[in-house]
């Protein structure tokens, strides 16, 4: 089973919660519409949509959606780049200015990053699942090994009660680091689990590379989501 392959394509971000979309939605999917109608775009660690084809074409074109944005509709199995649709990757215009918060100028980012960190809680709606709470806590050691776990929940009311478990584990190196940025490059495994379901879970494997930007010593922020540092 294909997990958005990337691990819900981004494990640091809140965007894990697609994969809460892909468990209820991908048994249903019908056959995809007409060329820009209907996708949903992931911004800012929510799920927006979904989007008439007149307002999905002007997200391309003014750089709202990116070729890097995730984007899912009815018919697809998982959440992709939009780079990889055929309709939209013809539409796209150079990537918005995002994130204009002052940085924080950091020496070392292995120390800097060293403990828990834990995201603001985020929601998002979703097809078939109705709206969801979201939160993802990541640990990164001073050996270069990080653990992860991102809770997804459906808020009281939902049409399909769920929450989803997904942890993570691996190991992690830095790169590219500025005064106030640096890539991070994640390896390792994922394992979903869905509470109420009887089973071990769904394991899968994940490798990607995310940018992190230090707010203050106690503030990262990390496409569209912001994280702030557990007392230890």
């Amino acid at each position: 089973m294909n997990f958005l392959g990337k691990f819900a394509a981004r494990l640091p971000g809140a965007l894990a919660f697609a994969l809460a979309l892909w468990l209820v939605a991908s048994p249903l999917a019908a056959q995809e519409g007409p060329p820009f109608e209907g996708y949903y775009v992931i911004e800012n660690g929510q799920a927006v949509g979904p989007l008439p084809a007149s307002e999905m074409q002007a997200r391309l074109r003014d750089g709202r959606v990116t070729e890097t944005s995730l984007v899912w509709k009815k018919g697809m199995q998982d959440w992709e780049a939009a780079r990889f649709r055929p309709d939209l990757g013809a539409e796209l215009g150079p990537p918005a200015e995002r994130d204009p918060q002052p940085g924080q100028t950091v020496q070392d980012f292995g120390r800097y990053l060293a403990g828990t960190w834990t995201s603001e809680a985020a929601q998002a709606e979703f097809p078939e699942m109705g709206r969801v709470d979201v939160v993802n806590t990541i640990t990164f050691g001073t050996d270069g090994i990080f653990t992860s776990l991102t809770k997804m929940s459906s808020v009281a009311g939902a049409p399909q009660p769920m929450t989803v478990h997904v942890e993570g584990n691996g190991t992690f190196t830095l790169s590219g680091a500025t005064t106030n940025t640096v890539t991070v490059s994640y390896l390792g495994t994922s394992l979903t689990k869905v509470e109420g379901q009887a089973g071990a879970g769904w394991p899968d494997q994940l490798q990607f590379d995310t940018t992190i930007k230090a707010i203050d010593q106690s503030t990262f922020f990390e496409d569209g989501s912001t994280y702030r540092k557990v007392a230890q």
